[in-house]
């Protein structure tokens, strides 16, 4: 197999592993939402990659509006709450925050 073929295979898979971690997040009754942290060290720079419906219902927002959005930009006022760095330290450290 050529290697352009094996890139091709790996990022339909690839594709095919978002679309069901997508449909599972979906369809949970539980909130949960996925941040991608920008720039290291830096709570500002987070971006909201997913928020599923429980989420956007228990955070009072339509999640199609905050998605997309670095926190403060999606949630005004998260700037003064400890949460941005709380999820910050999680990722950067791999360890849950409890």
């Amino acid at each position: 197999m050529s290697e352009l073929l094996k890139l091709r295979s790996t990022s339909e898979a690839a594709a095919g592993d978002v679309l069901t971690y997508d449909k599972i997040l979906t369809h949970l009754d539980v909130g949960v939402c996925v941040w991608v942290l920008e720039k290291p060290h830096t709570p500002a720079s987070l971006r909201l990659l997913h928020c599923n419906p429980a989420a956007g219902v228990f955070l009072g927002v339509k999640s199609e509006e905050v998605l997309g959005k670095t926190i403060h930009e999606g949630f005004p006022g998260s700037e003064e709450m400890p949460l941005p760095g709380i999820f910050t330290r999680a990722i950067e450290s791999g360890e849950p925050a409890v």
